[in-house]
């Protein structure tokens, strides 16, 4: 498993809602702060790329228990692009650097044989949920027999086909069919009416995204 696979595995670890895990977790969870890094990832990425289609991304609370065990997120895994699994429960080791983040978006433009990767920034995602397993498996795309999957996020708002299926070139965010984002330059504004976020949630997202630009 290569550098960008394990930084990947740690960025998106923190994508769960403290709620769903073991309370003694709670306070290793920041829902918030890991969208925001995901979103800054896939805003390097889009500029890196020339990818005129990428979307910001939301967090759907609907999604969270689509595969609540690891059994059956591995059942519907082999044939649903929409869903990846992490190993970690913090968000240290991720790509914080827009020169590390680019980087690695262009690993992940290059090398087409890395499904898994692509998969998780796949251009027509909008929404994710994610699930933490009440104990931790193996993950079905490894054979050192070491690596534990605690969980797993499922995305929303693009169709299960390849990665990078419907992948647009061109000035980034310059075909976006509900317009650009209104926090990140090089994303399109999600367009998805499956995502219904809580005022609170909104809330802690816009003060998460304040800390996380100035701090």
């Amino acid at each position: 498993m290569n550098l960008l696979t394990v930084s990947l595995f740690a960025l998106c670890a923190q994508l769960i809602d403290a709620s769903l895990g073991n309370p003694a977790r709670k306070q290793k969870f920041s829902t918030e702060k890991c969208l925001l890094e995901i979103n800054k990832f896939r805003n390097v990425m889009a500029k890196k790329g020339n990818l005129a289609n990428m979307h910001e991304i939301e967090y759907d609370t609907s999604l969270e228990r689509t595969f609540p065990t690891c059994q059956e997120a591995i059942s519907a895994y082999i044939k649903d692009n929409r869903i990846h699994f992490f190993e970690s429960d913090t968000c240290t080791g991720g790509p914080n650097d827009d020169k590390t983040i680019s980087n690695f978006a262009n690993e992940i433009l290059t090398d087409k044989s890395n499904k898994y990767l692509r998969r998780v920034l796949h251009p027509s995602h909008m929404t994710m949920g994610c699930t933490l397993f009440k104990e931790p498996c193996m993950l079905p795309y490894d054979d050192s027999n070491s690596p534990k999957a605690i969980g797993s996020c499922v995305y929303g708002g693009s169709e299960n086909v390849e990665p990078m299926t419907g992948l647009a070139k061109g000035e980034a965010a310059s075909k976006c069919s509900g317009g650009k984002s209104n926090m990140w330059e090089n994303l399109c504004k999600p367009t998805s009416t499956s995502s219904v976020q809580s005022t609170m949630f909104h809330f802690a997202f816009l003060l998460s995204f304040v800390i996380f630009m100035f701090f």
